[in-house]
């Protein structure tokens, strides 16, 4: 036994096969014991399979979404305990105090789904599901919400022949496959031979990591004249530009 109030007793079972069944009985002076059950069912609990989840689909939203978003969650011992799967709960964030609940649906191919729940910042947080509403999985796949923000960009100096790699620092960033970096300015439009438009390699939710365009093929749209040494801007898109 692990501790007790005077309402409740806590222990750690065993470990034993799926399907196994036990009955539960107490004592304080292990002499007189009390069976623990259901009067409808001759064991106290069964052991079954952990889920595990191994996908998210889809893995990102944005923020400011104007419609519920369903999620479909794939995995491995998608197995209510009860026939009814009632007890299916999704779980993102971080518990206990930074997680958000869920109900959840099993599906008839097995799969688990459930409405992102509204989040009112960007972030990537951590989906877990239960189906019995005590045991979650603990298999670190992720959903983020996506709103991005750029705070800073480093090196601020970069070479002439494009061969700098600038860090993206900011918030919103997601692993979408589609990051991209623009050079710009928004009061006089940049073009290049090249492109202003960059593919970016997602680092983690607040960095992203993109190549440069070379000086001498860097012009202003409207003239065809070169940047030069004057200052730009840059500019990030995580997904659907």
């Amino acid at each position: 036994m692990e501790r007790y109030t005077n309402e409740q007793l806590f222990l750690l079972t065993p470990s034993q096969p799926p399907g196994q069944k036990a009955l539960i009985q107490l004592s304080f002076n292990k002499q007189d014991w009390l069976t623990v059950k259901s009067p409808k069912i001759d064991y106290s609990f069964t052991w079954y399979d952990t889920p595990h989840v191994t996908q998210v689909n889809p893995p990102f939203g944005p923020v400011k979404n104007p419609n519920p978003l369903m999620i479909t969650i794939s995995g491995t011992n998608f197995i209510c305990p009860d026939p009814t799967c009632k007890f299916i709960k999704c779980r993102f964030g971080e518990p206990p105090h930074l997680a958000v609940y869920v109900e959840g649906t099993m599906t008839s191919d097995g799969k688990i789904q459930c409405l992102a729940p509204v989040y009112v910042q960007p972030d990537i947080l951590r989906v877990e599901v239960t189906l019995n509403d005590v045991d979650y999985s603990h298999d670190n796949k992720t959903f983020g919400y996506f709103d991005p923000f750029v705070v800073d960009a480093k090196p601020r100096l970069i070479n002439i022949d494009g061969s700098t790699k600038v860090t993206i620092t900011g918030i919103g960033f997601v692993d979408s496959g589609e990051t991209k970096s623009q050079f710009t300015n928004p009061f006089n439009p940049l073009s290049s031979t090249d492109g202003v438009i960059k593919s970016a390699t997602f680092i983690d939710k607040n960095n992203l990591k993109t190549s440069t365009v070379a000086q001498d093929k860097l012009v202003y749209a409207k003239t065809g004249k070169s940047v030069m040494w004057d200052p730009f801007y840059v500019e990030v898109s995580v997904y659907n530009d």
